[in-house]
């Protein structure tokens, strides 16, 4: 945003005589970015509002990041997927834990996580849990009932844990473990984004200076 406001308010303009002296006028990427700079010095407002943006969407960040959409866009794209359930697991798993070791009935604990839960598809899942147990179904045969979003490892030691009498152990030990594939799953991702990032910038600000300096070969082969 910073770059784009300082070429549109201050280094286009300084090109503009030289674009004017062009004969036959100014290619079309060079005339949309003196377009783009004439209107954004004509309208300072656009300016601040381009510089405000990224500022409102930084201190929003939560809110966006629980909004329905992105909600929706983490438990699709591939490699954020992957890491999103690991993030809801290890959370989800750990107030099993808790409520377990706390010695709160199991369907109290499921009504608790369907409160807790922000996302549709993990409320309506504890929802149908608890709908299981509430007819008498078993927790893990619950949670298996739901395997499209409880992962089958998750139903397996929960079976398992259950069958020798101790949940809260179970999943305090599947807690651990998906708080140690987020670590891993948010180190990964960060060696990804950067690069992006980085050819995302050098790739905007390369296309600004080449629609700058592109009228510049015009001169050249005239001059020639």
């Amino acid at each position: 945003a910073v770059v784009l406001v300082i070429f549109s308010y201050y280094v286009i303009p300084k090109f503009m005589p030289l674009y004017n002296a062009i004969p036959g006028g100014m290619p079309f990427i060079t005339s949309a970015l003196v377009s783009m700079s004439n209107f954004m010095t004509g309208h300072p407002w656009v300016m601040l509002l381009i510089l405000a943006i990224p500022i409102m969407i930084f201190r929003k960040k939560r809110d966006i990041a629980r909004s329905k959409f992105m909600q929706l866009l983490f438990h699709k794209l591939p490699g954020i997927r992957s890491l999103t359930r690991n993030i809801y697991m290890s959370r989800y798993l750990r107030m099993i834990g808790q409520l377990s070791d706390a010695g709160l009935p199991v369907l109290q604990q499921i009504r608790i996580l369907e409160e807790a839960s922000s996302v549709k598809m993990y409320k309506d899942a504890w929802k149908s849990v608890g709908e299981c147990i509430e007819n008498g179904i078993s927790l893990s045969e619950a949670f298996a009932s739901n395997s499209d979003v409880l992962p089958p490892m998750v139903i397996g030691n929960i079976r398992a844990a259950e069958a020798a009498g101790d949940v809260a152990r179970a999943a305090n030990f599947l807690a651990d473990f998906y708080t140690r594939e987020v670590r891993l799953g948010v180190a990964n991702v960060q060696v990804f984004i950067e690069p992006i990032f980085i050819v995302t910038i050098a790739t905007f600000v390369g296309f600004l200076l080449f629609g700058m300096f592109l009228p510049l070969f015009d001169i050249t082969k005239i001059i020639a």
